[in-house]
């Protein structure tokens, strides 16, 4: 029977801050779509909140089939810069410019409109999970040691909630 090595399998505290610190960032922009989007598209493009709605349903289905995909496309990544960097990497210059793109005015008839919101939300859901399904799989990369990778997940966790807050804090004026 072969001996596990959980007990060497430790993880400073400074690689999971570290680690963690990525996740910051993502959930700051997370946070800004989340809170603002609809209100962007109520209220300054003029599309009807009805449709906003539906469009936020369609993206989370997309982003279901999306995920399950994008895990196999990671698992099955061999680059120079391992499996899950090339991945964040692209999806972090990705999510940037449909970020942008979501909250851009052209002037276009109602349904073209529609048609632009659609599209560019839908391509910014998937370009965050092109960061976050590699992020959170890189997890059971840095340690196999079930009590440390609790730790490695926590910390992230804890400072994602910390982004998400600092963007509600100022949208309430906080």
């Amino acid at each position: 029977m072969k001996k596990n090595n959980f007990a060497i399998d430790k993880v400073s505290w400074s690689t999971a801050i570290s680690y963690g610190m990525g996740n910051f960032g993502a959930n700051v922009m997370y946070a800004f779509i989340a809170i603002s989007l609809m209100l962007y598209y109520t209220h300054s493009f003029g599309i009807k909140a009805a449709a906003v709605g539906l469009l936020f349903i369609i993206a989370r289905l997309v982003d279901g089939a999306t995920d399950i995909v994008l895990g196999i496309l990671v698992d099955n990544t061999h680059a120079k810069m391992g499996k899950f960097r090339p991945w964040i990497l692209a999806g972090s210059i990705l999510v940037s410019l449909t970020t942008v793109a979501c909250f851009l005015s052209p002037n276009l008839s109602e349904a073209g409109k529609r048609v632009y919101v659609y599209s560019t939300y839908i391509l910014w859901s998937i370009c965050f999970a092109i960061i976050d399904i590699p992020y959170w799989s890189l997890s059971a990369a840095i340690t196999q040691n079930p009590i440390e990778r609790t730790k490695v997940i926590t910390i992230p966790r804890t400072i994602a909630t910390f982004g998400f807050f600092s963007v509600s804090a100022q949208r309430c004026g906080w």
